[in-house]
């Protein structure tokens, strides 16, 4: 028998480069995840679904901790089994036997993962749904056998896998018909009993319905429980029905239909303590509990909206309201007081009163972005915790997601429902205090400027007048650009768009300076000057801006255009007056005019601080032979000496995101093809090296997806990754933004067990007692394709003489195991091998026999 087993240390290093003698690894790890279920054992509680993420937390769910298995895979399930945790993806099997911190993957090649449906143990055994049939594998041992074999012909797939009393129960669903079946499988006799469902007593809607989710749960006293959540394309409402099937019965009977309910969304179903569970959103709360009698009623538990500020959208049909998708994925009593639920966008809450109120742990709401657009932007002056600024509800609401654990958790703010539009922005900051301030311009509302703060990370914003920052200063028709964030001062840059919008006008530019309690200490008018950046150097103790002064005007409506040119001003006075340096920058923003009312920059550019450097990026489109070019040129900008190095990258896309990482004296730049690494610590600099996107990010497709807004907090890179939205194909595809992180150092280590495939599998316990006067036993594993009753055994003595007189007992206990008893009493004391043969394969077992 050949049989390898390789323990490989994977610590999901998805980049691994050489810049110039220096190796440099980069992990990925994704920070959104749809949850889809929730595990528990003695000592921890974990909640699973897509992206490779595992949240992690104690028994009272206090604090969450993120697992990341790598490779960005789904998972499937994860199961309880004597304190071991046992998962499946559809590529292998996950096992931990410290309560989730630490994971081991075994991979068999029996299985196409692939299908993999559910996975469920009964007795010491577990057992794998795929839609190809159904397997038993003894953990021990490896061992693996196909005890069910489904026809792949027929266009079935399969949902759900629970099991009680040497049963098996899933369900059947034919795509054909849109049949639906429950089947019961019994392990003992190998018996299949399958009793149809007849969920939709109208012909002409079965036909067209499209089965959205299955929950199958258990109930020791009354039976099997399920829930059928489904559509049709006749009925613009949601249909839901739970149905109960005694297990001394074949019969299926109806429990609940929410067509007598007003199509009540009912999103998870749960049995604890022989009381049945369900939660149902409304437009008042994101989440309620309901209590399921077995009349069919429902009896509400919840008595208290969400803690925090989570708006469920939904919409009327007629006079009834339908909510848009369901938010629950799955619901769990942890105990008799808490309770756990989970849903998309990393969404986790729990109640510690039996579902009285519901306590948000975790939320990240993930908005649809279009392919041009920037995309949200993150703020943040310390490395765990930073905050994201989103418009909910078409542009109708702010919600400020914040993380304090550098994103294991996210979370809105609680009491503040901060009206916004499509024109609105929102600018925020923080002092040293860690108190944040947060500024909203409404140019569409009465008052155009709101100023509010939070002392407790943002989970309650109170309004302050505008005097604090501003002054005594009217804000109406200025636009808020920027919010520049030093130890001891902070800079608000605001320009006025109402001059600014008459043809052939200066604009008015305003800098604002602040102190370090963010108090209002005086304006600087700058004369048509659009700011880029803001630095303070250490070394003269002066501030530098680097931005665009408008220098000529036009009437561009004449097809005229007016010139723009980079300036560097500096304040050696905190902000209160500044000087033009007069740098001699080749960069020039020329503003055309196509044709009336269309307007276009040919160039872009981008900035940031480096020690004592300004570094810009420097973009503009070239027409070749080979179409159309952008060359990138890069410049650093000593703020001593004045002096310009610079460099030139030609690429078939724009360049953007130019980004530097904390203690590294190399900036990094990206494409939709590459990401760039430039040199500079001397001059010239230089480009270190280049990476494909591709490489950094193996599951990134141009097509599916678009890279938005690298910010680096500390040493660690945060970026948005847009996932296409199926549902907006047309002329303005739009996609779902998710956050990710790259850091440069290893993850948690995952073990990755891979089992080559051999025709059968012996494997033993060690034998016991040892040595041995009387009788030695020892349990022993094997593929449960074999017959087992033609074993043969043999014992042999040292000299390798084969004995004649001897007894051996076996005592099969499953289909792939047994316990195997060795007689001694009339074996002389000795050093012995007991020998196995199964067809081609042999095991032997030394004995050692003291009388």
């Amino acid at each position: 028998m050949k049989r390898y087993i390789t323990f490989i240390a994977i610590f999901y290093f998805f980049a691994l480069f050489n810049l110039k003698g220096i190796e440099y690894t980069a992990s990925l790890e994704p920070f959104s995840s749809d949850i889809i279920g929730i595990a528990k054992n003695s000592s921890s509680i974990l909640c699973y679904g897509t992206k490779g993420i595992i949240m992690r937390s104690d028994l009272k769910a206090q604090d969450w901790k993120q697992v990341y298995i790598g490779e960005m895979d789904s998972i499937i399930n994860i199961v309880n089994y004597q304190d071991i945790y046992i998962g499946a993806t559809n590529k292998y099997l996950l096992k931990s036997i410290d309560n989730g911190i630490n994971w081991t993957k075994l991979k068999l090649n029996e299985i196409d993962f692939n299908n993999i449906v559910n996975i469920t143990f009964l007795k010491d055994s577990l057992f794998l749904l795929t839609n190809n049939g159904i397997f038993n594998l003894d953990l021990k041992s490896n061992a693996i056998g196909k005890i069910v074999n489904f026809d792949t012909t027929l266009n079935n797939v399969y949902y759900e896998f629970l099991s009680y009393n040497n049963s098996l129960f899933y369900f059947k669903y034919n795509l054909i018909n849109n049949r639906l079946y429950l089947a019961k499988f019994e392990v003992n006799t190998k018996n299949t009993i399958e009793e149809e469902i007849n969920y939709e007593i109208n012909e002409n809607f079965l036909a067209t319905s499209d089965i959205k989710s299955l929950k199958l749960k258990l109930n020791d006293n009354n039976g099997v429980y399920f829930l059928i959540d489904y559509k049709t394309s006749l009925s613009p409402y949601p249909m839901t029905k739970i149905y109960k099937q005694k297990l001394e019965s074949d019969s299926i009977t109806l429990l609940y239909n929410n067509l007598n309910d007003n199509y009540r969304v009912v999103n998870s179903f749960e049995i604890f303590n022989n009381n049945k569970y369900i939660i149902s959103p409304d437009t008042l709360n994101y989440i309620n509990l309901f209590k399921l009698k077995e009349t069919g009623d429902l009896s509400l538990i919840t008595k208290n909206e969400i803690d925090r500020l989570i708006i469920p959208s939904y919409n009327v049909i007629g006079n009834d309201l339908i909510f848009g998708r369901k938010y629950i994925n799955s619901f769990s009593f942890i105990n008799d007081s808490l309770i756990i639920a989970v849903d998309n966008k990393k969404a986790i809450f729990k109640s510690t009163n039996a579902g009285e109120n519901w306590l948000v742990a975790s939320s990240f709401i993930p908005l649809t972005y279009y392919a041009n657009a920037m995309g949200p932007k993150i703020y943040s002056q310390f490395p765990d915790k930073f905050y994201i600024p989103l418009s909910i509800n078409n542009n109708k609401y702010l919600q400020i997601i914040k993380t304090t654990n550098g994103g294991i958790t996210w979370s809105p703010q609680k009491n503040k429902n901060f009206y916004y539009n499509i024109n609105s922005r929102s600018f925020l900051f923080q002092n040293k205090e860690e108190k944040i301030f947060l500024i909203i311009k409404n140019p569409d509302y009465a008052d155009k400027i709101k100023c509010y703060f939070s002392d407790d990370y943002g989970d309650n914003f109170v309004n302050f007048t505008t005097d604090k920052i501003f002054g005594s200063n009217s804000l109406d028709s200025e636009y808020i650009s920027n919010v520049y964030t030093f130890s001891e001062s902070y800079f608000i840059h605001t320009m006025n768009i109402n001059s600014s919008n008459k043809k052939g006008e200066p604009y008015v530019s305003t800098l604002f300076a602040l102190d370090k309690n963010c108090n209002y200490q005086n304006k600087v008018t700058l004369d048509s000057i659009s700011v880029f950046n803001i630095s303070h150097n250490t070394i003269d103790n002066s501030f530098y801006l680097i931005g665009l002064k408008q220098i000529q005007f036009m009437d561009t409506d004449s097809g005229f255009y007016f010139n723009k040119k980079v300036v560097l001003l500096k304040s050696l006075d905190g902000g209160k007056t500044w000087k033009d340096l007069n740098i001699n920058l080749p960069i020039n923003f020329d503003f055309f005019t196509l044709s009336k009312g269309k307007r276009y920059y040919d160039e872009s550019i981008e900035t940031l601080s480096l020690n004592n450097k300004f570094i810009l990026l420097n973009s503009n489109k070239s027409f070749e032979s080979e179409g159309l070019k952008y060359k990138n040129n890069i410049y650093a900008l000593d703020l001593l000496s004045l002096s310009i190095d610079s460099t030139q990258i030609i690429t078939q896309n724009v360049l953007s995101n130019l980004f530097i990482l904390k203690g590294q004296p190399f900036i990094y730049y990206i494409s939709s093809d590459y990401l760039y690494h430039i040199n500079m610590i001397n001059s010239p600099i230089f480009i270190d090296d280049s990476i494909k996107i591709s490489d950094l990010l193996p599951f990134y497709n141009k097509f599916d997806n678009v890279i938005y807004n690298f910010f680096s907090v500390d040493s660690d890179l945060w970026f948005y990754i847009g996932e296409k939205d199926y549902s907006t194909l047309g002329s303005d595809i739009s996609y779902k933004i998710l956050p990710y992180r790259i850091r440069f150092e290893k993850l948690v280590s995952v073990i990755e067990t891979k089992i080559e495939k051999s025709d059968v599998y012996l494997y033993n316990e060690p034998p016991y007692p040892m040595p041995v006067e009387n009788q030695v036993s020892t349990v022993f594993y094997w593929n449960s394709n074999y017959d087992v009753q033609k074993a043969n055994y043999e014992l042999y003595n040292i000299y390798g003489e084969k004995l004649e007189k001897f007894h051996v007992k076996f005592i099969q206990e499953s289909n792939s195991s047994g316990r195997l008893i060795l007689d001694c009493n009339e074996v002389p004391s000795g050093v012995y091998l007991l020998q196995i043969k199964l067809g081609e394969e042999q095991k032997s077992i030394p004995i050692i026999i003291n009388k």
